[in-house]
């Protein structure tokens, strides 16, 4: 089992994100995690399964409250089956980061953590709209590094601009104790203001041929520094590929607390409202009616903040009945008694704004695309378990393939060879 946790807290909005997040203050986040706290507790009493990684992702974690965070770990840890082996990584910015910050990340049990890097070059950074410097990654590895952290990755992102120094650099962050490389290709989200600028004319980003071209250089310079793809977009030293997502691409069971978190359990496939008022309104209570003084506290920092509590940006102005709820329930016992006996006997996806159930030729179809974008590929034992024998119903296609040199198939894997990855939407088309 895998745990995903999303914090919607932003310093700023990245021009190319589309997540569910943004920019508010203090009181909704205390409100936030007081919710993402329950809802784990709940969903702890479903889920029976060692937990092999927890991430902690957003959003950007980094910008809030580290006590907050340990406070998420430590709820974790209570609830579920967390041991010294789980890996349990945090997404943090390279400038909202402090060796103070750091300390309580570690002492929490995270023992990972992801920097949002993206480029080296300061206006790609700015035409990005991210808010750290080129100097900023650099000190903050080393400083994650410092403070015991010995697993340590960067995300990058392809196709803005073409990289320039790019082996320098990343060997100067090796040096500093890097250990994992994700280099995505950018995407041009729906309603983001990069798309706007891109569709505008304002920014020209680089074509898909030069996206591609970006991406065979920078693969070749990361093998050459010991950063070995295992995935299309991930590079690692090795042990120290992500587990977490490994899990994701081997189809592997994840339940995702917080707002507009997806999760996979049973054969079903769930997700959370991404609208942040009704989230905290849903799991604001539960049995955390034993916590009086706490709620106490809670309240009364809320409440002292009723005006900066209009944090629902121009998405979320309904903001009424939430103000309402903490205003006039400073008594929260009886409600959360209420609460407490609906969630009696509830299932896992009981909140879930939709719940899907997966069919068999989903759980193959869904299967086939994730493999194929491994270094290891398709486990055919594997997929023999979910119903398919793709050497029999796909043999014409995989005769074509292996003519063409665009696949490796061996007695156990059934892989695309390297100098495919570029093409690979391709050949998964012919073998789903």
């Amino acid at each position: 089992m895998r745990i995903y946790v999303h914090i919607p807290f932003c310093e700023r909005k990245c021009k190319y994100c589309n997540f569910a997040s943004g920019v508010h203050p203090e009181a909704t986040q205390i409100a936030y995690f007081f919710a993402l706290n329950n809802e784990l507790r709940i969903a702890s009493r479903f889920i029976a399964q060692p937990v092999e990684s927890v991430y902690i992702g957003g959003g950007t974690p980094s910008s809030v409250n580290p006590k907050l965070i340990a406070e998420i770990m430590q709820t974790i840890k209570t609830h579920f089956q967390v041991n010294k082996t789980t890996e349990c990584t945090i997404e943090a910015n390279p400038n909202s980061i402090t060796p103070e910050k750091l300390e309580i990340y570690k002492n929490s049990g995270l023992n990972r953590i992801s920097f949002g890097a993206q480029s080296f070059d300061p206006n790609t950074l700015q035409t990005l709209g991210r808010t750290h410097t080129p100097e900023q990654i650099f000190d903050a590895v080393k400083s994650a590094h410092d403070s015991g952290f010995n697993n340590i990755n960067v995300d990058l992102i392809l196709g803005v601009k073409k990289f320039k120094n790019l082996k320098t650099n990343v060997q100067k962050l090796k040096e500093s104790g890097l250990t994992h490389i994700s280099a995505y290709m950018l995407i041009l989200e729906d309603n983001t203001p990069l798309k706007h600028e891109v569709s505008l004319g304002k920014i020209q980003t680089l074509t898909d041929d030069e996206s591609v071209d970006e991406y065979e250089k920078a693969k070749t310079i990361f093998e050459d520094l010991g950063f070995n793809r295992y995935e299309i977009s991930n590079f690692a030293k090795s042990g120290f590929e992500c587990k977490h997502n490994k899990g994701y691409w081997q189809c592997e069971e994840y339940y995702g607390a917080g707002l507009n978190a997806h999760s996979y359990v049973d054969g079903k496939r769930f997700y959370n409202t991404e609208n942040l008022e009704e989230y905290m309104l849903k799991f604001g209570g539960g049995e955390l009616n034993k916590n009086n003084e706490k709620i106490k506290k809670i309240n009364k920092k809320i409440l002292k903040n009723t005006e900066k509590i209009r944090f629902f940006n121009k998405k979320y102005k309904k903001i009424t009945k939430f103000n309402n709820f903490f205003k006039n329930n400073t008594n929260k016992n009886k409600i959360f008694q209420t609460l407490k006996f609906r969630f009696a006997g509830e299932r896992i996806y009981q909140f879930a704004e939709a719940v899907e159930h997966l069919t068999k030729s989903q759980k193959i179809e869904e299967y086939i695309m994730l493999a194929l974008r491994t270094e290891e590929g398709i486990n055919l034992n594997h997929l023999q378990k979910l119903g398919c024998d793709i050497k029999k119903e796909k043999a014409e296609e995989i005769k074509f393939l292996q003519a063409q040199n665009a696949i490796a198939l061996t007695p156990t894997h059934l892989k695309i060879a390297p100098a495919f990855f570029g093409v690979q939407n391709q050949i998964i088309l012919k073998l789903i």
